[in-house]
């Protein structure tokens, strides 16, 4: 697909349509998404720049289409960070200004003060004579049995340390990848599974935020072909020669009607091996 489109000098739009969409289809051989095939966007950007241009501008083009829809900005950001192509990439600014949230005012420190300002002081004024006379020392002296010695740290001390160093460490950025399967959803005219139960995981749970915004590229193609179809499809006359010695053109669906060519085939084995 993507060499195709590389090779073309018009807008991108035209590209998909005309070249992968009506040339490519996808067929899925995995409903687990971690099994879902994944390139490093770091690695493709060194051995195929030009490949990581056309998929970027690919993204970009089918965004419009993925949030067409108006909802909740919560849920469009997760449902665009499902289908997006590049993963962990930041997303362009004019789709980022629709997930930009409103800073939360902490309005309860403002609260608390407000009452400080309007609560009266009731608390009485101490007494100038019930006060301790400056200078004079206490009865009470201190007792230097109560003091703790001050040792080495204990191990709570040493874990909360550790915690803080733990903490303060740089959390490492998840790496860029270009998701193959989704950028073979975009640039694809049919998506399907290999049996009807697989296609139906397919759009029901794998990729059903693609399903339910391109419900005609998805279909069911269960995989293999039986030898009688293909006998049939293939090789005409010689379906003749077995409905003609069966007498009925059953075999096709059924392989036990193939066993009524063993009454032709066994006497003329035996008379070709009794000369």
């Amino acid at each position: 697909m993507v060499i195709a489109i590389s090779k073309c000098s018009v807008c991108i739009g035209i590209y998909v349509c005309f070249l992968s969409v009506r040339t490519v289809a996808y067929t899925n051989h995995t409903v687990l998404p971690e099994a879902l095939e994944k390139w490093s966007l770091e690695l493709m950007q060194k051995l195929l720049p030009r490949h990581v241009e056309i998929i970027e501008m690919i993204d970009e083009e089918v965004k419009p289409e993925q949030i067409c829809e108006p909802t909740d900005p919560n849920i469009l950001e997760k449902k665009l960070k499902e289908m997006r192509i590049l993963e962990n990439v930041d997303l362009p600014a004019s789709v980022a200004d629709l997930f930009v949230k409103a800073p939360v005012v902490d309005t309860s420190e403002e609260l608390e003060s407000s009452d400080e300002e309007v609560e009266p002081n009731d608390e009485e004024e101490p007494n100038d004579e019930e006060e301790e006379p400056k200078g004079e020392l206490s009865d009470e002296e201190p007792n230097d049995e109560e003091e703790e010695p001050k040792g080495e740290p204990n191990d709570e001390e040493e874990d909360t340390q550790k915690k803080k160093e733990v903490l303060s460490e740089p959390i490492p950025k998840p790496p860029k990848m270009v998701r193959m399967a989704n950028l073979c959803i975009v640039g694809g005219h049919a998506v399907n599974g290999v049996a009807e139960i697989h296609s139906k995981i397919v759009q029901e749970e794998v990729f059903n935020d693609f399903y339910k915004l391109w419900p005609e590229k998805f279909q069911n193609k269960t995989n293999g072909v039986t030898p009688r179809r293909w006998i049939l499809f293939c090789n005409p006359c010689l379906s003749k020669i077995i409905t003609k010695w069966t007498r009925t053109e059953d075999w096709v669906l059924n392989t036990e009607k193939l066993a009524e060519l063993r009454k032709v085939l066994y006497p003329v084995l035996e008379r070709q091996n009794s000369y």
